[in-house]
């Protein structure tokens, strides 16, 4: 189990939520509430960093900076990709947004 402030997670296969050109993303679990899932967002620092850190900033919701990458921790929704989901959606009410 890899600990990162009030979120915990493991890096293996079966954790894996999905991956990117810059990132992968793994469900964890807030510490002290095991029952709480979430997704962590993992860039690797690299030369990319500052190119990829404009994308980053539209999405932050909280943000951990290590030495080793950019964390980002979100709620986990059970269910898929949301970009494949609004792919099948053509117009999603206001509603829904909320």
């Amino acid at each position: 189990m890899i600990s990162l402030g009030a979120y915990e997670y493991n890096a293996n296969h079966s954790n894996l939520l999905g991956s990117g050109a810059f990132a992968f993303v793994y469900k964890g679990r807030v510490t002290n509430k095991p029952d709480q899932p979430v997704a962590i967002k993992i860039m690797k620092k690299d030369q990319n960093m500052p190119k990829n850190k404009t994308l980053l900033s539209k999405e932050i919701s909280v943000l951990k900076v290590t030495s080793n990458g950019v964390y980002l921790v979100m709620e986990y929704c059970n269910g898929g990709d949301l970009s494949e989901y609004l792919q099948g959606k053509v117009i999603l009410p206001c509603s829904f947004l909320r």
